[in-house]
């Protein structure tokens, strides 16, 4: 086994517990909105892994990341975050997230547009395929999350 998947083994046993409770608190108790900020963290943090993490590392970048996150999609203006909500979030078409939100197809690229480039300046680069899976998001309560997402609670944490 590798050495990152050790670390990754070892975080989601010892400390998967404690970031899905750190991340509850910060998602104001939603906890299936919880798992999805763990578990992108999780990703986000392990795809950019160097050698020699430690599960001490790991876990304290995953923590930092869960933060920057959720900063800075509170950042987004709320047409912004709504758009981004719906396109990478619920994985909906642009023609989708236009016609649900009311809105031209252009008026969904120019906010797409905007909030990508705000996020990209506070984050680091982020594309349209890089975008999907990489951004947390709350989620109105009762809502499934999409297959994939929950790394951490298939593990057993």
């Amino acid at each position: 086994m590798a050495q990152a998947d050790r670390t990754l083994e070892a975080l989601a046993r010892d400390r998967g517990p404690d970031l899905l409770a750190y991340a509850t608190l910060l998602t104001g108790g939603d906890r299936a909105a919880a798992q999805d900020l763990v578990q992108d963290a999780i990703v986000k943090v392990f795809g950019r892994m160097r050698a020699g993490f430690t599960p001490d590392v790991a876990e304290a970048y995953v923590r930092r990341t869960i933060l920057d996150l959720r900063a800075a999609l509170r950042d987004l203006a709320p047409q912004e975050r709504a758009v981004v909500v719906l396109r990478f979030y619920e994985d909906l078409t642009v023609p989708d997230v236009a016609d649900r939100m009311g809105l031209a197809e252009g008026t969904v690229k120019r906010y797409l547009s905007n909030a990508l480039h705000r996020l990209g300046a506070r984050l680091g680069p982020v594309d349209d395929d890089d975008a999907v899976g990489s951004l947390p998001v709350e989620r109105p309560s009762g809502g499934g999350a999409p297959e994939g997402r929950h790394a951490v609670e298939r593990s057993g944490r």
